[in-house]
């Protein structure tokens, strides 16, 4: 998962294809972008859930979203702050 900077909102998840001696491959998985970053100064925090089913995500709109990596939709938000 890589999440550049705390001033964008999004993130982007990639799976590494390992081979013996050498990464073979490098492919972006999914992307996630809730909202037009202009209207705020992006993400806090970004965390995965033990079971990998789930990323929770801290943004400065004082919303916590939760996204399926299943559907790699929102299914949740709640306001913190």
């Amino acid at each position: 998962m890589v999440w550049e900077s705390p001033i964008k909102n999004s993130f982007q998840v990639y799976q590494i294809v390992f081979g013996p001696n050498q990464i073979e491959e490098i492919k972006l998985v999914q992307g996630f972008n809730p909202y037009d970053s202009s209207k705020c100064l992006g993400m806090r925090t970004l965390e995965v859930t033990p079971n990998k089913q789930y990323i929770l995500s801290g943004y400065c709109d004082q919303k916590m979203r939760m996204i399926s990596t299943l559907s790699w939709k929102e299914v949740y938000s709640f306001n913190h702050g």
